[in-house]
This record gives C-alpha cells, sequence and structure tokens, in this order.
C-alpha cells in the first residue's frame, strides 16, 4: 500500500467517519470523467463563527477517464483518487453556500487514452476549486460545480494533464 494511501486511512479512522456518497462526471478539451465514492467528515469545524464554518473532508473515489474521440468499451482509464479538501460554508444565510478546494493523488489503471489523453505516469496529483450549496433543508443533499486537473506536477514529461468543468452531487446519510 502507498504511503499516502496508509495516511489518508489513518486520518479517516482517528479523526473522520464516512457520512456521504457521491457521484461526479465532468467533461474536458479531449476527455470526460465520471466517479463514484465516498466523502469522510471531520466530526467536528476546524474554525466556527456565526457566519462561517471551515470543514475538512477526505474524499476517496473511483473514476474511469475516457478519451472523447474513442467511444470504445474497454478504453477508458481507471483512476482511484484520494483528495483531503476545505470547504468553507456560509451557515447564516438560505442554502447555506460554499466554496471548496481540494488537493490530492490518483492512481491510474495505464497511462493513455487511445488517440486521446497521454500520461506518462500512474501517479498523478488532483487538485479542485469549485463552489456549491445545499438546496435541502438540513443540508443532507450538496451540489456543487468544480474545476479539476489532473497532472503528474512535473515529475516526468510529457505532463500534458487534462482539466475538467464538472459538477458533484452528493448526499450526507448520518446528520449530527
Amino acid at each position: 500500500m502507498p504511503a499516502w494511501a496508509g495516511a489518508a486511512a489513518a486520518l479517516a479512522a482517528g479523526c473522520c467517519f464516512a457520512d456521504t456518497v457521491f457521484v461526479a462526471a465532468g467533461r474536458g478539451a479531449d476527455s470526460t470523467i465520471t466517479g463514484l465514492g465516498v466523502q469522510f467528515d471531520r466530526r467536528d469545524p476546524l474554525v466556527r463563527s456565526a457566519a462561517w464554518r471551515t470543514t475538512a473532508q477526505m474524499e476517496i473515489m473511483a473514476a474511469t477517464l475516457v478519451g472523447e474521440q474513442t467511444g470504445l468499451r474497454g478504453q477508458a482509464i481507471g483512476a482511484l483518487a484520494v483528495t483531503p479538501n476545505l470547504r468553507w460554508t456560509r451557515v447564516d444565510v438560505p442554502l447555506s453556500p460554499y466554496p471548496e478546494a481540494g488537493l490530492g493523488a490518483r492512481t491510474l489503471s495505464r497511462t493513455t487514452t487511445p488517440y486521446s489523453t497521454r500520461f506518462s505516469t500512474n501517479f498523478q496529483f488532483g487538485e479542485f476549486a469549485g463552489i456549491g450549496f445545499h438546496p435541502t433543508r438540513g443540508g443532507r443533499l450538496e451540489i456543487s460545480v468544480r474545476v479539476e486537473h489532473i497532472s503528474n506536477g512535473g515529475i516526468r514529461e510529457p505532463n500534458a494533464g487534462v482539466t475538467f468543468l464538472g459538477a458533484h452531487l452528493a448526499w450526507a446519510y448520518r446528520q449530527d
């Protein structure tokens, strides 16, 4: 097991618990990404004020990345993503809007989709920034829009990477 995966598991076991499932989808210039995942939330906010709450989450997602020009079954790259992130939720207004950002690691099943995306390493970094809101009372449903970038951070050339604009829909099955 990679060291980062062990650290993520220790963080999740020590201070967080899985309480949210999500589906994510995005589109880039020459590829699409879809994924399912689980989110671990810290039990207590990092910072709390009358208007804002800063929280930490850990997302674990299994995803597929498909080159646009392929469209062929079996031509997808599988990905496992572990992404710690921060969220700043406005708690004193309806819908509880929030900006969020995360930086984590990805491992890919292979490095190319035919005719399209090419990665030079199976290990990749992934970062995202997004905005979202809670459209339901109690905040159990979350809808956000994210810009996500995946690349190896210059570890090895080529390092083209890929950037997606995507949607993230989550359901919290545990409430405090």
